[in-house]
This record gives structure tokens, sequence and C-alpha cells, in this order.
């Protein structure tokens, strides 16, 4: 996506590598909440890397990512009334601890493993009353367990970031988000250790500026929210997913000089109306199912939708990823196959011979209720 978009001032500093796809859509959304809910799920956050000539924009997903600035290894603690203004330093220290959930478990169902058991759960537990208090959500959107193993842990790891933060107070000007430093000085040994900043704020005054006066004379304060350097950090997923809110049509495609294109499944694929991209033949989305009305084990009914023929498609939980197949429509070009309203009195199927069938070449069941 970043290239796509002509953005080339980031790093991929990630420790491992992450699953690909089948199908993921971006649905209603810019492209900055389209990257940043997927990074969200997969437990990929960023920061950015200040150069002389660019910003460079750092994915992270482990302490590896991160690095301490020269001159910055180590930041004293002065009280605020033992503040020295010549060195740079931290004044202000406070914790906050919150209960979080010690635990997370996640399912989902695999059409292709229907009687597999995918749920999977991991934990986080605390040492207080509650520390084990567990979550459960479904879908947990994957279908292979070492997916759902992942999502579970990088979720409770992101709940678990809120557990105990720190926000200090300063005037070290090289310090910001992503970057290590040690604290000493600090009246608590506990807390004298390595911390990874998560967030920060700078207040910087001019007074020259404010009063109009010669003075250049500047002001620099700074508040940094931080996590023990040891406690994994992940983002909370708070970017909106799209949610399709109704059911739409669209084309079945395939390729070119095909009238069917299914899998062993009896799935199609389709061009929505709304995707300006794609060129409306057999890449144009991920297999489809379709819903029948019968679907036994080895027996049911089966028609499938040929290729240029309007169906309408729901989406399981409202998830543009996961299109479902529930009917099928006429339209101007896809006629009704008898004459209306002169034959309403009529019902049936009719077929058409592939490959190559003309109106003459096809197979019918036709029943006619006309009184008389």
């Amino acid at each position: 996506v970043f290239r796509d978009l002509g953005f080339s001032d980031f790093e991929d500093a990630l420790s491992r590598p992450y699953r690909e796809w089948e199908y993921c859509v971006q649905y209603r959304e810019t492209s900055f909440d389209f990257v940043s809910r997927l990074m969200e799920q997969e437990g990929i956050y960023y920061f950015f890397r200040h150069e002389q000539d660019r910003h460079v924009l750092v994915l992270a997903d482990a302490y590896g990512a991160h690095a301490t600035v020269p001159g910055y290894v180590s930041i004293p603690y002065y009280p605020k009334d033992e503040q020295q203004r010549e060195r740079d330093h931290l004044y202000n220290w406070h914790l906050a601890q919150q209960v979080q959930p010690g635990s997370l478990e996640l399912n989902d169902y695999d059409f292709q493993r229907p009687s597999a058991s995918i749920d999977v759960r991991s934990a986080m537990p605390r040492p207080h009353a509650a520390g084990d208090y567990p979550l459960y959500d479904y879908p947990g959107t994957y279908v292979q367990s070492a997916d759902g193993e992942h999502y579970a842990r990088t979720r409770i790891e992101a709940l678990q970031t809120l557990h105990e933060q720190i926000e200090f107070n300063g005037n070290a000007r090289g310090l910001g988000s992503g970057h290590l430093f040690s604290l000493t000085g600090f009246s608590r040994q506990d807390q004298n250790r390595e911390y990874l900043i998560v967030g920060c704020r700078y207040y910087i005054v001019q007074e020259s500026l404010e009063s109009g006066g010669g003075s250049s004379s500047a002001q620099f304060d700074s508040s940094l929210t931080c996590i023990d350097a040891q406690q994994s950090f992940r983002p909370l997923a708070n970017t909106y997913r799209p949610i399709v809110k109704g059911p739409q049509t669209a084309l079945v495609v395939g390729p070119k000089g095909e009238e069917i294109w299914t899998d062993q499944y009896g799935r199609v694929k389709v061009h929505f109306y709304w995707d300006r991209h794609d060129q409306s033949n057999e890449n144009s989305s991920c297999w489809i199912r379709v819903s029948q009305s019968w679907a036994g084990k080895n027996w049911g009914s089966m028609q499938i939708p040929r290729i240029g023929q309007e169906v309408i498609v729901s989406f399981l939980e409202g998830d543009p990823d996961r299109p479902i197949i529930t009917g099928r429509v006429y339209n101007a070009e896809q006629t009704v196959p008898y004459d209306l309203p002169e034959n309403a009195t009529q019902s049936g199927m009719k077929s058409r011979s592939s490959k190559g069938g003309t109106p003459a070449n096809f197979n019918e069941i036709r029943m006619e209720d006309k009184k008389g």
C-alpha cells in the first residue's frame, strides 16, 4: 500500500513474517485507516526516526526495533525543587495501573474443516484477585490455529500494555516515541530501569514571539508516556473496521472464453460494482460460497451461477472480507425465461446448454397453473 501511494520513506524492522491474506478489502475507508486497522490486528505498530533531510516511518513489532539515542542512554531524575537546568533530566513521575483481563480466548469456523476445533487461548495473568479474568470473542478472523494463537497473544498484550504506564515530565530534548532510555537517581530503586517511550507531548515557548521583544530564550518541556522496556508493546484495535450494512449485488466473472467458472465447492468469483480497479475476470475476488436450497452430504440441489449473471451477496458479520452469495436476480440483460406478464401462471426451471449453447439448446421443467 505504501509503495502504491508513492511513499518510500519507511523501514521494515519487523521481527517475523506475517500471514498472506487470501482476500483483503479496503472498503469505504481511507488508506491510512485501512493500513492502521490491519497493523493493529497483526500487532504491528510504528514510530518515526527523524533524520536531517527526511522522516522515516519504522514498522515495529518487538524490542529489537528500538534503540537509545546518543547522549540520552540514561536520564537522571531530579525532584522539581532540585532541578538542574543545565542538564537534560526528568523531574516528575506518575505511575498509573489498570486492571486488565488476564486471558483471551478466540474461536472461528473453517468450512473446509467444519468439524475441526480451532479455538485458541492466550494468558498473561497478573498477581491480583482479578488477574486471570477472561475475555472471549468470535469470530477471531482466522482459519489456521497458528494465526489464531498469534491474534490472541497480540490482543492480550495490547490490553496488558495498559496495565502499567509511567508518565515523566522533563526537558530531555532528544527523546521521542520509540526510543529507549534508562532512568537513574529515582528514590524507588525498582523504577530505575529501562523504559520504552510509547507517547510524547512537547511544550515549546519562544518568548520573543509572545512578547515581541528581542529575547531569543526558549522554554522546553516534555511529557513522556513510557512502559517497562521488557513489556511487549502492542497497539489497541482502535481504528474503525468497516461494516457492510446490507446485501449487495455483483456480477459473476471468470476467464475469457469460459461460461462457467467454479471450484470443487461450487464457489464462484464476482466483480463488485464499487470496485474501480479489478478487470472483471478470474482475479476479481476470492472464491465465494453459494447458498443452495439444499446442501446435504453428497445430496442436495446445485445451480452454479454462470459468468455474466447478477447475484446477491451478503457478508458474514458484515465483514467485507467474508462474502457469501445468497441469491440471484434477473436484470435487463439477463432476462426472465418466460414472457411476462402474459405467462405469469407459469413456473419452472429452464437451463442453457454449455459451452456455446443457443436459445434452442436447453433442458426445462415447466408447470402451467392457469385454471382450466
